[in-house]
């Protein structure tokens, strides 16, 4: 065999093996993005069941319920591409199916908790940009198309508005039992104020009539009290002018 076919057969060996180790390079790459896909859609079939649990009552809706099993659903079929099923997701899938076949009629289980401190305030809050972010999601990999996608970006800003309201509401009511009028208009107002940043001022009209008739009742109730105190001083300066009329009547009738 000359040098020449020596190289030659060298060369096509050195290349079959840079082929070889690239081919298995793709695999082993391939295999690692399966993986990861697979973790990641494990992880957000969970959490997307656990928020749809656990947002609060006064915030769920029937159709806010079916999104979350849209998207739930959609992630457990992309998943299903990658692997076999277990028979756990397969059970869940027939849930979902069930559920998603009620439409509008599905029934809403999640318990109420009153927004009524600042730690709830941020809890809400989370809750709402775990559900923005499953919504992004379900957007890029085709759950949800984008026009539908941001309709329920606009819901979301209405149901953490809704949110902020009830928690200014709520320190309003707290002051209005200490006769604090002051600090009361002062917590509706900055429910006004985060309303009136908000889009779609026509959603919030019913909102605003009644936290604009609150304030002015406390600007009655704070006038009350003003007139109420005002008119107490004047009973107590009359008293006091009194006794000293008093005094000095005795003290001439005792010379």
């Amino acid at each position: 065999m000359s040098s020449t076919m020596i190289a030659a057969v060298v060369g096509l060996g050195v290349l079959l093996i840079i082929m070889i180790a690239f081919v298995n390079q793709k695999l082993e790459a391939g295999r690692l993005e399966k993986q990861r896909l697979v973790a990641d859609l494990t992880d957000r079939i969970k959490r997307c069941a656990q928020l749809s649990a656990s947002l609060p009552g006064q915030l769920m809706t029937p159709p806010l319920k079916q999104l979350f099993n849209h998207i739930e659903l959609g992630l457990i079929a992309r998943l299903a591409a990658l692997q076999p099923p277990s028979a756990g997701l397969a059970s869940r899938k027939t849930e979902l199916d069930d559920a998603i076949a009620k439409g509008d009629g599905i029934e809403v289980t999640n318990v109420a908790r009153p927004v009524h401190t600042e730690a709830r305030v941020k809890e809400v809050r989370g809750y709402i940009e775990m559900l923005h972010a499953l919504v992004a999601h379900a957007n890029q990999i085709g759950i949800l198309d984008g026009q539908e996608a941001q309709r329920w970006v606009g819901e979301m800003r209405y149901l953490l508005t809704v949110s902020y309201v009830e928690f200014f509401r709520y320190q309003a009511d707290q002051q209005i039992k200490s006769e604090h009028f002051i600090q009361a208009r002062q917590a509706y107002e900055r429910a006004i104020m985060q309303i009136r940043k908000q889009q779609q001022p026509e959603r919030y009209t019913e909102m605003l009539a009644y936290l604009e008739e609150q304030i002015a009742l406390v600007k009655r109730q704070q006038s009350e009290l003003a007139e109420q105190a005002s008119s107490s001083a004047n009973e107590l300066a009359d008293s006091v002018d009194t006794l000293k009329d008093d005094s000095w009547r005795k003290k001439n009738d005792y010379e």
